[in-house]
């Protein structure tokens, strides 16, 4: 795709840049919210039918394993809803989804990326403990301590491959951060994307401690820049949705086998 822009020789204007900035923003806020909405909206008619029932808090009066699962498959659907509704407002055909067979050397970077980014949680979560800083725990581990509900983690491990890891990646890598490449080096690219991405994150790790969410939200800072990284080289948004889903399949894992024996806690983090 060509570069856009309406500066004088073919350079793009701050008015440029920031309306396509504007335009990955609706894009990561729709992805955030298409989800969460249509999960409300399918769960409100499931309870007016008396088929379900809905807590205080707006969630599903099940176990904590199914609210899980249904939450991440509806986050699936939003995302995929997402890329599709950006493929019709830009008339963009379905080759623009860089899909295809990983070679030997996407196999390469899937590896390398996978490698990268355990190297670096560890090194960045390492860093803050240094500086007496604690990474805000996700979500999804307070609601496990909290309920005991280990065996969510086992099947979140499986959701991470099937659903988390392409559907985010398709989203935050594939549109997202391609579309950044039109206006701004490719660099620039990763990392513009790479700030949404961690954005996204700022609920999942919300804390009454600003520096522990601060924490927490610069190790996905980082590991999104590796995912940006591979995708950029490879062109091939499978690369980075394996290596993602891996990663966090095994962040949960390793959580499980944490809170399940008592060991201390780990020094890494699902995405």
């Amino acid at each position: 795709m060509e570069a856009e822009s309406t500066g004088p020789g073919g350079v793009p204007t701050p008015a440029d840049r920031a309306r396509v900035v504007g335009q990955v923003l609706l894009v990561a806020l729709a992805g955030l919210l298409v989800g969460s909405i249509l999960y409300s909206a399918v769960a409100r008619i499931g309870a007016s039918f008396g088929l379900v029932t809905i807590t205080d808090s707006g969630r599903l009066d099940t176990p904590v394993v199914v609210q899980f699962s249904v939450t991440v498959v509806f986050s699936g659907i939003g995302l995929a809803l997402t890329t599709a509704g950006y493929l019709y407002a830009r008339s963009e055909p379905l080759s623009f989804l860089d899909v295809s067979v990983p070679s030997l050397r996407d196999v390469g970077y899937t590896v390398g990326g996978l490698l990268g980014l355990f190297t670096l949680s560890v090194v960045v979560s390492l860093l803050f403990q240094f500086l007496g800083v604690q990474s805000a725990p996700s979500g999804i581990e307070t609601t496990v301590r909290e309920t005991g509900a280990t065996g969510a983690l086992l099947v979140l491990a499986v959701l991470s491959i099937l659903i988390i890891g392409p559907g985010e990646e398709l989203v935050y890598r594939n549109v997202i951060q391609k579309r950044l490449y039109d206006l701004f080096p490719r660099g620039q690219a990763i990392l513009l994307a790479s700030v949404v991405f961690a954005a996204v994150h700022v609920l999942q790790y919300l804390n009454s401690d600003p520096l522990q969410t601060l924490s927490a939200l610069s190790v996905v800072f980082v590991l999104a820049l590796v995912l940006g990284f591979v995708y950029e080289r490879t062109e091939n948004v499978v690369v980075p949705a394996v290596v993602h889903g891996l990663f966090n399949a095994t962040q949960f894992l390793l959580l499980y086998v944490q809170i399940t024996y008592d060991l201390q806690p780990a020094l890494l983090m699902p995405v």
